[in-house]
């Protein structure tokens, strides 16, 4: 967000910024007595920027509390700052609203007019090759919902005596492991066009990871669930 009135005091920020390092670079600061110490103390131009960029990030927020509209997207926000200043996104989320933050991010780069083949735009799933989307599951359901409670637990877990107890017993429907972040479940070629239908909706070359570890999952087990990926899904994507 661009706010007009603090042009002003972004340049003196700025200018206050520069010539406090180039105080210390040159020895200024201690070679120069008061004169050296007051450029020694510019540095307030660094809090004074933490300062604005609170009130400009903060201020859509309170003026939609005082509208008692629908308070912004932190999300959303976070993303278009990412491309704004970053090389790239790393994303587990579904596939659905993955796509949408990749709009986000286009739409961004678009506006501030960035190049977005500059950006990588990676999503980040757990692949489950078997037989049927039913079959993988079914023999990859433990270490899956270890995972799954792990991180539901995380808040209750930082108040917890060690050791860390074991997952619940898993008593819901199939599906429910797969709800909540990227997790696609079946034949090679399923999931190979599972990630190609992302690919495609999305309309940027996006890159592939898939989750390499799994709590609970033998090493043999690890070991041919890689392979199966390595053969049947990486060179297709």
């Amino acid at each position: 967000m661009h706010f007009a009135g603090l042009d002003g005091y972004r340049a003196v920020a700025a200018l206050m910024v520069v010539l406090t390092h180039v105080a210390f670079s040159t020895g200024v600061v201690v070679t120069q007595g008061t004169w050296g110490h007051l450029l020694g103390r510019l540095d307030f131009g660094v809090p004074l920027f933490f300062l604005m960029s609170g009130f400009l990030v903060y201020r859509p927020w309170v003026r939609r509390a005082f509208d008692g509209t629908t308070r912004p997207s932190l999300r959303r926000y976070a993303i278009r700052r990412a491309a704004r200043l970053a090389d790239g996104i790393f994303a587990n989320a579904p596939a659905e609203k993955f796509v949408e933050q990749v709009g986000w991010m286009l739409d961004e780069c678009e506006r501030i007019g960035r190049d977005p083949s500059s950006f990588r735009f990676v999503h980040y799933s757990i692949l489950l090759p078997g037989p049927s989307r039913e079959e993988a599951l079914a023999r990859y359901r433990d270490p899956l919902w270890a995972m799954q409670w792990k991180y539901s637990d995380m808040e209750a877990s930082a108040t917890r005596s060690l050791p860390p107890p074991a997952a619940p017993a898993f008593d819901r429907p199939m599906d429910a492991l797969v709800q909540g972040r990227a997790t696609f479940a079946g034949p090679p070629g399923a999931l190979v066009e599972a990630l190609l239908d992302i690919r495609r909706q999305a309309g940027v070359p996006v890159e592939f990871v898939a989750r390499s570890h799994l709590p609970l999952l033998e090493y043999h087990a690890q070991v041919d669930l890689m392979g199966r990926l390595a053969e049947g899904v990486a060179p297709y994507v």
